[in-house]
């Protein structure tokens, strides 16, 4: 992939929205993995 998408258009917006839709999406799912992990380790600490 060049920058800009190379021979695309020159309205590149919907690449765009396309391509922060997805850092939301890694974003998502990273503070859910981290949410997992806070859950074990509360439950490791209360139940022992």
């Amino acid at each position: 992939m060049t920058p800009g998408g190379g021979h695309r258009p020159a309205n590149t917006a919907p690449v765009d929205a396309v391509r922060m839709e997805t850092v939301l999406a890694e974003i998502v799912l990273a503070e859910i993995v981290l949410a997992e992990i806070v859950l074990v380790e509360t439950a490791d600490v209360v139940l022992g």
